[in-house]
């Protein structure tokens, strides 16, 4: 009786296994975000220059004479700079 099932169950993993290799193509797929350039020409652009890096999303740019603040959506970094967080400003993964 064992012989058989963990036969079975060898089996099953066999499936499972190359089941999650075989690539499936859709070609009805459409990214919304693939095509950008009415977005770009539709919009305002803003020309500034970056005067603080704060952690991994977050910049301050100056903008014509204003300080704005930026925060990149998506990205997921660590929040370095909490209070008793052991990595900080001298940690060598924030020195570039």
């Amino acid at each position: 009786m064992k012989p058989k099932i963990y036969s079975i169950i060898l089996m099953l993993l066999i499936f499972v296994f190359l089941g999650g290799c075989i690539e499936l193509h859709n070609n009805n797929f459409h990214d919304s975000n693939s095509d950008t350039s009415n977005f770009v020409n539709t919009h305002e652009h803003y020309y500034g220059k970056v005067v603080k890096v704060v952690d991994g999303d977050t910049v301050y740019v100056n903008v014509n004479g204003e300080l704005w603040k930026i925060r990149l959506l998506g990205v997921d970094t660590p929040e370095t700079y909490r209070k008793n967080n052991p990595l900080n400003r001298n940690h060598p993964y924030l020195q570039f």
